[in-house]
């Protein structure tokens, strides 16, 4: 019963860790065997990760779905333990619709349920999100509240990224870009590229709105091609329109984004797979080798089937060798 839930929080690893691709597998494997089981926690957090990860590249539809069927799942279950991450994924799509205020009212209601029972540590993952937001709507007092209540929780626990997140909001809600590249700063080296993206696209949008392209360029620029190591589609289109709207100029720095099909659209995780397949391990050898379920293995072989247009292990042997 306790392996679904080992599944998705391996696939919320994976998300913060920026490994995309290997934390929708996991999610996958998850829920299947969430549906298996009847477990209906392991259900919901499969799906809100997924919705986060797809609303970040853009696949609204994909990102939609996942976050309805999470939150029909809650009415049924009532609240888990960061169950209430769908209402911030039901956020990010609504204003990705263009949605603002009701995209605003969702996530500051998450918020307030978060405050109410005591999530202090939820502060840092809603925080920039619902500044952008409060901003947005014209609420300032809220932004500055976010604000510091984040620097209040990072005061008491000494965790660099999470210094780093109240630098972010503080300087968001202070429109400061000094404070803005600070929060960059604490943020680099450490393992969460999305926070590290938002931070540098955060201050160099505060610096080209003070008159500084110097200074925001290079900013922009890392933002950019964290983005688009992440396929972080929506991320990136935003970056690219502010970077346009400033003045100024990226050349591109290598494909964008991994293509859909073919080899050279496998992720790392599938291509080791793939490779202990053509070595003739079965599906349980290969997650004993790799670390990962069976299940995993299960997943990453359906997306390398779909992808390389393939039905058999034999065949997927075959295409091991050629690229090898």
């Amino acid at each position: 019963m306790h392996l679904p839930v080992y599944q998705v929080y391996l696939a919320l690893e994976g998300f913060t860790a920026g490994d995309w691709d290997d934390a929708l597998a996991e999610a996958q494997a998850g829920l299947e065997l969430a549906e298996e089981l009847g477990h209906g926690h392991a259900r919901v957090f499969g799906r809100v990760v997924r919705s986060l990860i797809l609303v970040h590249r853009n696949d609204l539809p994909g990102a939609r779905e996942a976050a309805e069927a999470a939150e029909a799942e809650l009415a049924v279950t009532g609240p888990r333990y960061r169950s209430h991450r769908a209402r911030w994924a039901r956020a990010l799509i609504l204003e990705a619709e263009g949605k603002v205020s009701d995209a605003y009212a969702v996530l500051a209601g998450c918020w307030d349920w978060c405050a109410r029972h005591g999530l202090a540590l939820e502060y840092r993952v809603l925080g920039p999100d619902l500044i952008h937001l409060a901003l947005a709507s014209g609420d300032p007092q809220r932004a500055r509240a976010v604000a510091a209540a984040v620097t209040g929780l990072a005061g008491r626990n000494q965790v660099p990224s999470l210094a780093a997140a109240a630098l972010r909001c503080r300087g968001l809600a202070g429109d400061d870009p000094e404070t803005l590249a600070a929060a960059v700063q604490a943020y680099q080296g450490g393992p969460r590229p999305l926070e590290l993206a938002g931070a540098c696209e955060d201050a160099g949008v505060a610096y080209a709105r003070h008159g500084d392209p110097d200074r925001a360029r290079p900013l922009l620029d890392q933002a950019l091609s964290i983005y688009e190591q992440l396929d972080a589609g929506r991320d990136l289109a935003r970056a690219e329109a502010v970077a346009r709207g400033a003045g100024l100029r990226r050349g591109r720095r290598g494909p964008r984004g991994r293509p859909q099909f073919g080899w050279a659209s496998l992720t790392p995780a599938e291509q080791a797979v793939a490779s202990l397949v053509a070595e003739g391990l079965t599906n349980p050898q290969i997650g004993a080798r790799l670390y990962i379920s069976r299940r995993t293995v299960q997943t990453h072989l359906v997306h390398v089937f779909a992808k390389l247009d393939i039905a058999s292990r034999a065949q997927l042997a075959a295409q091991v060798t050629r690229h090898q």
